[in-house]
């Protein structure tokens, strides 16, 4: 396969497999973390940086950014099926969850009058023409979307500025650290855990000199884009209503008015949940076919197969809100063990056997 990704272009598959998710749902973490959500985020984003650091440096050290081909080379045979597969399943999950919670948000929104299967197949049908594409086709779609998504999220980000009120989030750390505190970190560093959506694309790089510094640019925007987020959601609604509201971010933007009766911030925030859970899609699926490539014949078969058994399982989860809302809850936790713990395990793991090799040589 050809190596059309730059590390530069590597910045934007950090920042779209990363950002959506949290600030859509953010009511999910508010719940536990309340005014002092921003507080567990940057401990939970922290985490993430070193997580991501180390994945990057102990490739680069390994001298290979193929996560088949470092399996195979420093696991046995089983384990490395298992690894890659365990893996796979954390991508098809997640893949799973940005197609229910962007159906599910159309639904609610705008079409509570048509069957949730229409806004699922709405999702799915363009998705499918992209991924059967050739991956500089997508990489460009990749780009020039989310381009335009960076543009949009400043323009609302300055219109909803001045309906905030940062008291909201005060007194900081008002009730310690507790049960709670615990249980938003942990769901937290879950869905930052979706990073790892990124690394099978590493192998399509065509130069690694400054992987480390663009990665390391892409995480920390990313912490500046969500904890500015976070912080505007509660600035904005209050601890409350931000944790009861299951789109608190569309709510919000529902405040934008110019001249007392033009309210339009709403578009601006549908164009980010349509083209980011879009992208965060076609990354988490081609994502599983790179893995896989080398035992997949038929492109358009096997997104056919994967379009339809998503299909299924999306349109049974976006059918309630109140499912989809538990279900996220758990695939948060799930997400920790299999696109985090499973990665950092595995990496720690191909990275001692190279060692050993290396004192050997």
């Amino acid at each position: 396969m050809k190596k059309d990704l730059s590390s530069k272009h590597f910045i934007f598959f950090i920042l779209a497999s990363t950002l959506i998710s949290l600030r859509t749902y953010c009511s999910l973490f508010i719940k536990y973390g309340k005014q002092d959500t921003w507080i567990y985020l940057l401990i939970s984003l922290l985490i993430m940086i070193l997580f991501f650091y180390f994945i990057i440096n102990s490739s680069i050290k390994m001298q290979n950014l193929n996560i088949t081909d470092l399996s195979s080379s420093y696991m046995s045979k089983f384990l490395s099926k298992l690894f890659i597969f365990l893996f796979a399943i954390g991508l098809f999950l997640t893949s799973i969850e940005s197609a229910s919670t962007e159906s599910n948000f159309v639904y609610t929104s705008f079409f509570l009058e048509a069957p949730v299967w229409c806004c699922v197949l709405l999702f799915l049908i363009p998705t499918f023409y992209v991924l059967t594409r050739k991956f500089s086709s997508i990489l460009i779609f990749i780009i020039v979307g989310f381009s335009f998504l960076l543009v949009n999220d400043v323009i609302l980000g300055v219109l909803v500025e001045p309906y905030k009120n940062y008291s909201y989030i005060l007194p900081i750390l008002h009730d310690a650290l507790n049960w709670d505190s615990l249980k938003c970190i942990i769901l937290l560093i879950g869905s930052l855990s979706s990073i790892s959506i990124t690394i099978p694309y590493l192998m399509l790089l065509n130069n690694k000199d400054k992987l480390k510094k663009h990665s390391l640019n892409g995480t920390i925007i990313c912490s500046v884009i969500l904890l500015f987020s976070i912080i505007g959601v509660i600035a904005s609604l209050g601890v409350e209503r931000s944790a009861n509201i299951f789109y608190s971010g569309f709510i919000q933007s529902q405040r934008v008015k110019t001249l007392e009766f033009v309210e339009f911030g709403q578009l601006f925030y549908i164009f980010r949940i349509i083209i980011s859970f879009f992208i965060k899609y076609i990354l988490c699926s081609y994502g599983i076919y790179l893995l896989y490539r080398n035992k997949i014949k038929n492109k358009k078969i096997y997104f056919s197969l994967f379009t339809i058994v998503v299909f299924i399982i999306s349109y049974i989860i976006s059918n309630n809100n109140y499912i989809l809302f538990n279900s996220l809850r758990y695939f948060q936790l799930i997400s920790l063990i299999l696109l985090l713990i499973v990665p950092l395990l595995g990496y720690i793991i191909m990275y001692t056997q190279y060692k050993k090799i290396q004192r050997k040589n």
